[in-house]
């Protein structure tokens, strides 16, 4: 049953048909259907292991089969189950709007099989707010885009600014890679100590090994966080110059983005965006909302507080602390 089900030659159904010719019974000696053939299939007990108490345990009984070919069973009966996808249009840019008059979400359609309106989905009633075509929706929305603008100078400011601040942020880094390293070196003075005791036989050899293995996994997260710190210290000053260089190019990208592409451009730039009779009002995610409101060098600390946070979070959410 399973090498016919691997090689792909027969289907549930026959191969259930097939093992009641040959006399295969249920338990109580009746024949056996198609759901019986899947549960057999997707048993483990035919290649030595088994299910007890809902976890997978090693047998001593002599497996019939070997575990390549039930993996082989297994990846067929998976894409099996897997639900078909149906091939059908893909609107980019809903979930991002919504209607300004009544605040139900804008979602879209086709039209005379070709044309893409966006409209609101009138779920609390018709509200009278009119619907979009895409191609416009898409010249609006890179006005949007358009609106964030940095020049240079701000630019060269805010550089000189975070290296200054970065200061800070080094510091704190350097103090976690301390209490880390002070952690290492504390599990590694358990294995050396545990490793006297089992030479003195104040422990069981499994008893040493299960502690050590555990502790020396211990120390293995440490290092990852004493590098995820490391490198966080780098990429504070790196993301901040980044972002701010990104700024200047974002509508030339936008142009040349596809729309799946415009989509993740804007998902970056706009926590929100209303539509009104074909008028766009965004709301921008810090910290691009100070870059549309224009800089000049007496109203550029907010943007250098809002980056710090924005670059701050982002990072410790990387090296999860």
């Amino acid at each position: 049953m399973f090498e016919l089900y691997a090689n792909r030659n027969h289907s549930l159904q026959q191969i259930t048909e097939f093992a009641n010719q040959e006399g295969l019974k249920s338990r109580k000696g009746y024949k056996i259907y198609k759901s019986t053939t899947h549960k057999i299939l997707r048993d483990p007990i035919y290649y030595g292991d088994f299910i007890w108490k809902g976890e997978l345990c090693k047998g001593n009984h002599q497996p019939i089969i070997n575990k390549e070919l039930f993996d082989q069973v297994q990846e067929r009966l998976d894409n099996y189950n897997r639900p078909k996808q149906t091939k059908k249009h893909q609107f980019n840019f809903t979930g991002l709007l919504t209607c300004a008059h009544c605040g139900c979400a804008i979602t879209a359609e086709i039209k005379k099989g070709k044309y893409v309106y966006y409209h609101c989905t009138s779920y609390k009633g018709r509200c009278g707010n009119k619907p979009i075509r895409e191609e416009k929706l898409i010249q609006k929305l890179g006005e949007l885009i358009g609106k964030i603008q940095i020049n240079n100078k701000i630019i060269d400011w805010v550089r000189e600014a975070l290296k200054f601040s970065h200061q800070d942020e080094k510091e704190y880094h350097n103090h976690q890679i301390k209490l880390l390293r002070e952690q290492h070196d504390k599990l590694q003075r358990r294995i050396d100590k545990i490793y006297i005791d089992k030479l003195d036989e104040i422990v069981t050899v499994e008893f040493y090994q299960k502690m050590t293995n555990q502790w020396k996994e211990e120390q293995e997260r440490i290092l990852e966080q004493i590098e995820k710190h490391q490198k966080a210290n780098v990429n504070y000053f790196e993301q901040g110059i980044k972002i701010l260089e990104l700024s200047q190019k974002l509508y030339s990208t936008y142009l040349k983005r596809n729309n799946e592409g415009k989509r993740e451009i804007l998902n970056i730039l706009l926590s929100n965006c209303t539509l009104d009779a074909g008028n766009l009002y965004p709301t921008y995610r810090k910290p691009f909302d100070l870059l549309v409101k224009g800089l000049s060098r007496s109203n550029w600390l907010p943007l250098l507080d809002t980056f710090r946070t924005f670059i701050w979070g982002k990072i410790r959410k990387e090296i999860n602390i």
